[in-house]
């Protein structure tokens, strides 16, 4: 018999203790679903993406690595008034345009009211996960779910059904908590509104594969009109974000994939009011005799504008008034200045006037010109007299694209900046930001308003207020 009070075998048998315990394995236990959709606690660590195990959304686990969400699509499909409709189509493999925007709606919805608007990667891709596994006819190559969601990788973003469809109710938020100044007219945005409300169900409406082939066949093809116009709204959110995700690309890179841009009239337009909806025609709005009036009565205190344009007032018709009060602008605010060798250096009135609208004489070699163009593009250039120039064009990567009038070429100008995601000349950004900040009302771009765009705005308001 054993001598159990020996100190000796005391310790032998602690130390057989603690050997024993160490070589055995705490077994998992695997929870199971109760069917309801409560958000889990998901550890974003990027180190635990390793051996993820699948896992019923709102089931608890003691392990920290980040589980696989599991969502019950089928049960919130049932709690939609459609759902029953929606379900047998995509049981069937066959889903109308009309289910599938309803269902990414309802998918979506459901997302939001767990994890807000902008649910993390992993959280969407476990949906499009989800949908795939539980209606198995609707898997598509690679692993299935890309055409519900794929994530961004390199230069290209996130893609699909549910990211497009966030990215609109974002849009649509922001909209709405959008402020406007006091004298911006809400009838300016009626327009707008109805056709991007329509470029945003055509969009959940269109497989990406049709966006990539319509974005294919725009390369090549500059008629029908109607179908290049059609193909180019469709596009529009692919071809923005691809310019905006790629800011080394050159301009004249942006023009070899969309050619269009280039070459059809209107594009440019209908691309900006995708980005800032509702502003795209404030400048024809807004830009009145009145307006150039006070405009010019405002430079008149701030230095001789006149000399430095070459122009004179007598007898002008409202159109040149309007023409010489866009052309003001870089005499009004104080010139840019940039560096160059380490040196601050600023512009001169001339450079600035320049960079902005330049004009030339009657008659001047376009192609000549455009071989020679030292100004930073775009820029506005005029031939003939600045208070009614013969002819305008908005030079950009050397390209001339001809306009009507200095109202609209100066339009299109401010217009190529955001949809080609380029910065204002050094030499004339206060005038670009004054038409930025007190005509087409966007605010907060790029650094905070200029003191001297602020005093020009303080005085229009002023004007405007009866008497």
């Amino acid at each position: 018999m054993k001598n159990c009070d020996n100190p000796v075998y005391q310790v032998l048998q602690y130390i057989t203790t603690l050997l024993t315990n160490a070589l055995v394995l705490e077994p998992s236990s695997t929870p199971v679903s109760d069917g309801t959709a409560t958000p889990v606690s998901c550890n974003s660590d990027a180190g635990n993406d390793k051996e993820e195990e699948l896992q019923p959304e709102g089931a608890s686990s003691s392990t920290p690595k980040r589980q696989k969400l599991f969502f019950d699509v089928r049960e919130m499909l049932k709690n939609h008034p459609d759902g029953g409709a929606i379900e047998s189509e995509m049981d069937d493999g066959l889903l109308s345009s009309q289910s599938r925007i309803k269902a990414v709606r309802i998918f979506v919805s459901h997302l939001m009211e767990k994890y807000g608007d902008r649910p993390k990667s992993h959280i969407k891709e476990a949906l499009a996960r989800s949908i795939i596994v539980q209606f198995p006819k609707l898997k598509g190559d690679g692993h299935g779910y890309e055409a519900w969601y794929t994530t961004s990788i390199a230069q290209h973003v996130a893609t699909g059904y549910l990211e497009e469809r966030l990215r609109n109710v974002r849009k649509r938020t922001a909209k709405k908590n959008q402020l406007f100044s006091p004298q911006r007219k809400s009838e300016l945005n009626h327009s707008t509104a109805s056709s991007s409300s329509s470029l945003e169900n055509d969009e959940e409406a269109i497989d990406p594969a049709e966006v990539e082939a319509m974005t294919q066949w725009l390369k090549h093809n500059k008629e029908p009109l109607s179908q290049v116009r059609d193909y180019q709204r469709k596009t529009a959110r692919k071809r923005l974000s691809w310019i905006k995700d790629n800011p080394d690309k050159p301009v004249k890179e942006i023009f070899v994939q969309y050619p269009r841009l280039l070459d059809t009239p209107g594009l440019i337009s209908m691309d900006f009011a995708v980005l800032k909806p509702g502003s795209e025609d404030h400048l024809f709005h807004l830009w009145t005799p009145g307006l150039a009036k006070s405009i010019l009565q405002y430079a008149d205190k701030q230095n001789d504008w006149s000399r430095h344009l070459g122009v004179q007032l007598d007898n002008n018709t409202d159109d040149e008034i309007c023409n010489i009060a866009l052309q003001c602008l870089p005499c009004i605010f104080p010139t840019g200045s940039h560096k160059i060798k380490g040196k601050s250096r600023r512009a001169t009135i001339n450079e600035a006037i320049s960079s902005f609208v330049d004009a030339r004489k009657i008659g001047t070699n376009i192609p000549a010109y455009l071989e020679n163009v030292k100004n930073k593009q775009p820029f506005v250039l005029v031939l003939g007299a600045r208070v009614k120039p013969e002819q305008v064009f908005v030079i950009i990567e050397r390209e001339a694209i001809p306009q009507d009038s200095l109202l609209k070429a100066v339009d299109l100008c401010f217009k190529c900046f955001y949809v080609y995601d380029i910065d204002y000349p050094w030499q004339t950004c206060n005038s670009w930001q004054f038409l930025q900040s007190a005509i087409f009302g966007i605010e907060g771009i790029a650094k905070a308003t200029s003191s001297s765009v602020m005093s020009l705005k303080a005085f229009l308001k002023i004007k405007r207020k009866p008497e």
